[in-house]
């Protein structure tokens, strides 16, 4: 097995080309430095941007359907979350202790009940409200996402998926491949993916991070 010098992909050893990202490979690395070599990649690049602009030209007119679809899916996340089912247990719990109190503290007791009433009823509106507003976002999404996919077959055999037709995505795509960070709308994919992993991967340790932190201020 060979592994790419580019994007670092495994590959058999009789292949010339790499499967991932079309890096050449294995015994034709030299032939990869001479010049036709060079000039067909070049050609190749450029018209891989081409394709890739006309894709943007094509799907930027749908931009506010894309941000309308980003909207959606941020609310469901937060909704997603809904009121944490612990919540209604401690306010059960009050309740329950306020029942308990009432007959040997009153004063105690009618305090719990009336606390625990109001934090009970308060979370199990939120709870229901949060359903209520969850199935109609989640029809919100199916919709965006029928009127995309009925856009994206307008553009026939369209060289990227529809998850990368959001404007943006291919924003960041036509970046790489005019930066030289990719010489391919497959390896620009790549190259997006390993990117937003490694962002996700810095964000979860800034997390983890700033927890410590709250830790060790207790201690």
């Amino acid at each position: 097995m060979s592994f790419c010098t580019k994007c670092g992909t495994k590959n058999p050893d009789n292949v010339k080309f790499c499967a991932s990202c079309g890096n050449v490979v294995g015994g034709d690395n030299q032939a990869a430095s001479t010049p036709a070599y060079q000039g067909q990649k070049d050609e190749i690049r450029k018209s891989e941007i081409a394709a890739l602009e006309s894709v943007y030209k094509h799907f930027k007119g749908k931009r506010a359907l894309y941000e309308e679809g980003d909207r959606i899916d941020d609310k469901l996340e937060r909704l997603s979350r809904g009121v944490r089912s612990a919540m209604l247990v401690w306010g059960a719990i009050l309740l329950f202790l306020g029942c308990i109190f009432v007959i040997s503290v009153k004063g105690l007791g009618i305090f719990l009940l009336v606390v625990g009433g109001i934090f009970f009823g308060i979370c199990l509106f939120r709870k229901i409200f949060n359903r209520v507003q969850l199935a109609k976002y989640q029809s919100e999404n199916e919709r965006v996402t029928k009127e995309i996919n009925d856009y994206y077959r307008t553009y026939p055999n369209c060289p990227v998926g529809v998850d990368y037709t959001h404007p943006v995505a291919t924003e960041a795509l036509l970046e790489y491949m005019r930066s030289g960070r990719a010489d391919t709308i497959k390896e620009a994919i790549n190259v997006l993916i390993a990117d937003l992993n490694q962002a996700s991967l810095e964000e979860s340790q800034a997390e983890l991070a700033a927890r410590l932190r709250n830790i060790e201020r207790k201690f």
